[in-house]
């Protein structure tokens, strides 16, 4: 950001209860890296408390913060000496004075609290950029409802798959934000559209997956429904078959009674042939009743007499001839 003057004007603009969460993650991370560093390079001194005035050489600074030196503070560092159990207020100057931090270590912690100056102006200008852009506006609220169907185990399952994984204290702060529809910074922002992005490639993935088990299942149920259709083709075919082949059995059994019936009557009236040259139909008839009572039934009585006619041709020693109801002898054949 350009100046304080920028700062302090998005600043402003921030509800009381926005300005109260911003600050509270920006005193939070600046006194996290304060006692880490005085952790590790003062047995003396102890960081107690981190103070920063919001209004510091404005018009509204009516809370000033001061050294004990007199000079007045944007930033007031608190600290406790462990050996005399005092407190002192002290700029970044007179800090490092006490602390009994190196020069290189001093220069660190001063580049770790510009890049916290990095990171309040990265969340008031993508608040700024919230509050006026009307597509970035949509797109937080969104990615806010989305995150209100996100549960621990989504995160955890997110993390485990995921290099910049989404820290509990990640979640506290995108709540405390949500919760008075502040921008978040860049860096958790990203990680919660990711976190999206993840789960909406999860649910895509699982419906394609479900879609090719429809269409799976729809299919096995065409193929089955084709191998029925065809089962029952295929049996009434054998059913159409079988009766084809028991009517071709009935014919044939007929035939065979019938050839057997014309048999019985050509034995009959070959006899007959023996002692006579022409029989009149009338003791065919009488002759042969039953064998031609049975036959009337099912043929005509012309088709009866020719068959016995040519069953007496083929199979006996006479030639014989039908004729004005009347059966000649013409001749008899010598074997």
């Amino acid at each position: 950001m350009n100046n304080e003057k920028h700062r302090h004007a998005l600043i402003s603009q921030l509800t009381e209860n926005q300005r109260e969460i911003l600050f509270k993650y920006y005193k939070y991370r600046k006194k996290n890296i304060l006692i880490n560093d005085m952790y590790r390079y003062s047995e003396e001194w102890e960081l107690i408390d981190f103070k920063v005035n919001e209004n510091y050489r404005t018009s509204c600074n009516d809370n000033p913060l001061y050294c004990e030196c007199g000079k007045e503070l944007k930033y007031q560092y608190i600290l406790r000496s462990k050996s005399k159990d005092t407190i002192v207020k002290l700029g970044i100057e007179h800090f490092k004075e006490h602390s009994g931090i190196p020069n290189r270590i001093a220069s660190q912690v001063r580049k770790n609290m510009f890049l916290l100056d990095d990171w309040l102006d990265d969340v008031l200008l993508n608040h700024e950029k919230f509050m006026n852009d009307s597509e970035y506006h949509r797109k937080v609220i969104n990615m806010y409802k989305e995150w209100n169907t996100i549960s621990e185990l989504d995160v955890e399952e997110f993390n485990s798959n995921s290099s910049k994984p989404i820290t509990s204290k990640n979640i506290e702060l995108i709540n405390d934000f949500k919760k008075y529809s502040m921008a978040l910074p860049t860096n958790i922002e990203q990680k919660v559209f990711a976190l999206i992005d993840y789960f909406h490639r999860k649910k895509y993935l699982a419906y394609i997956e479900e879609l090719e088990r429809e269409r799976r299942i729809q299919r096995e149920k065409e193929q089955e429904a084709l191998r029925k259709e065809r089962e029952l083709k295929r049996q009434q075919l054998l059913k159409e078959a079988e009766a084809r082949n028991s009517q071709k059995r009935k014919i044939m059994a007929k035939e065979k009674t019938d050839k057997m019936l014309i048999a019985e009557c050509r034995v009959k009236i070959t006899k007959l042939l023996d002692v006579q040259n022409v029989i009149d139909i009338t003791t065919i008839y009488n002759e042969c009743k039953i064998e031609i009572d049975e036959l009337l039934k099912s043929h005509v009585n012309t088709k009866i007499v020719n068959d016995i006619v040519n069953s007496i041709n083929r199979y006996t020693m006479y030639t014989v001839k039908f004729q004005n109801n009347k059966l000649f002898k013409a001749w008899t054949k010598r074997f």
